[in-house]
């Protein structure tokens, strides 16, 4: 048994020495594989990290929903100066939100099935996962509609779900 312990102290002294060492010779090894020492340094390191545990993170695969709005849907008697409010599962990435409103937007439904986009601009409160859609001037009496589109992303890039049979969409 004690050889055995033996053999595997010798193996990971070994592995972890050679790595170690390479930093004295680096920029031999610049000039064997005709690359920049900083280049080299970054191979030796890659290298290095193939060697240690597999990285314990995951991957964030979840996309994002808008789990409530302000004003509600169907509510009527709404201020003419109300902001939209819509609140994120998660905390989302700021740019793909915020002004220009591409990803946020209001439009105006006409009688003749028409719509008229609103002006406005938005802007995003990570600590809230709040985006608030601030029109350029007054609303005028009739019926609005609010969309997040897919292109707001949350901080890992998934896209907005947009799935309507799931609450909260």
């Amino acid at each position: 048994m004690i050889l055995h312990i033996l053999v595997l102290s010798a193996g990971s002294f070994a592995v972890g020495t050679g790595t170690f060492v390479v930093t004295g010779v680096l920029t031999d090894i610049a000039e064997d594989l005709s690359v920049s020492v900083a280049n080299a340094g970054l191979l030796v390191t890659a290298s290095a990290s193939c060697h240690g545990a597999p990285p314990t993170s995951t991957t964030d695969s979840v996309p994002p929903t808008v789990i409530s709005t302000s004003p509600a849907n169907n509510t009527t008697g709404i201020d003419q100066t109300a902001n939209v409010i819509a609140n994120f599962s998660e905390e989302m990435k700021a740019s793909t939100i915020i002004t220009p409103a591409t990803t946020f937007k209001l439009v105006k439904l006409n009688s003749d099935g028409t719509t008229t986009k609103v002006t406005a601009t938005v802007s995003y409160d990570a600590a809230t996962k709040k985006a608030t859609l601030d029109p350029s001037s007054n609303l005028s009496s009739g019926t609005y509609k609010a969309t997040v589109t897919t292109g707001a992303q949350d901080l890992a890039g998934n896209a907005l779900d947009q799935k309507p049979n799931i609450a909260g969409n």
